[in-house]
């Protein structure tokens, strides 16, 4: 179990940092935290050598300097892209993945976060000159480090989303899923509802693109959920 440590990059900050640590000590046995390596944002495919090589090596030696300090609790799967497919098929059923979701972390009971390549890291666009994306923010390690306070916290929140009053299919890729997605990625669970006068259980309201009037048992609703 002996183990020193040098550190030896210019910024001091090669592995996690203590408060992600510490998060991740406090993480039930069984805890997971899968990585897929895998070039998929077309936005990024134009040189994509400058930038996923960078940000993957990153994730490589976060996750691996993650799974030490966790003392235990986290196992940690690291899938490249050119690795059995298998593998992936089992892990992408497993935990449901969507494209672009390059980091899902879980822990027994099913709650779990999915990050997508741009919640990890900030990356400059192509230009029409030619000019290739570059890396230029990396956040990885904060974001690690939430996802283990929320789920070791066992913090379980559920967003209603209103469909009862012109808003957009959740089922489309032109509608609302893309949004829904983006919020189930942060752990949040999400159930549809007609309108505010349900009776789901529910911590989060969201009432996206209403283009017609509530009835006035909707209205009410919301005033007494307020």
């Amino acid at each position: 179990e002996a183990r020193l440590r040098w550190d030896i990059s210019s910024s001091g900050i090669a592995g996690v940092s203590d408060r992600t640590a510490e998060a991740l000590a406090s993480l039930p046995e069984g805890a997971r935290a899968v990585a897929f390596l895998r070039k998929e944002d077309r936005r990024l495919l134009t040189n994509a050598d400058v930038v996923y090589p960078a940000a993957f090596n990153r994730l490589r030696s976060l996750l691996e300097d993650a799974r030490i300090r966790a003392r235990g609790n986290l196992e940690v799967v690291v899938l490249e892209e050119f690795g059995s497919p298998v593998d992936w098929n089992r892990w992408e059923d497993e935990l449901q993945r969507e494209p672009l979701e390059v980091l899902i972390v879980d822990v027994p009971g099913g709650a779990r976060r999915k990050f997508l390549f741009s919640e990890l890291f900030l990356t400059t666009d192509p230009l029409p000159n030619g000019e290739p994306s570059r890396l230029t923010q990396e956040r990885a390690d904060a974001a690690l480090g939430d996802a283990a306070i929320r789920l070791a916290a066992g913090i379980s929140l559920r967003a209603g989303v209103v469909t009862g009053f012109g808003q957009p299919r959740t089922d489309s890729e032109k509608g609302l899923r893309p949004f829904l997605r983006l919020v189930q990625s942060e752990g949040v669970d999400v159930v549809e509802i007609p309108g505010p006068a349900t009776e789901e259980e529910i911590d989060l309201l969201i009432v996206p693109g209403q283009t017609r009037p509530f009835l006035s048992n909707d209205a009410q609703a919301i005033r007494n959920w307020l």
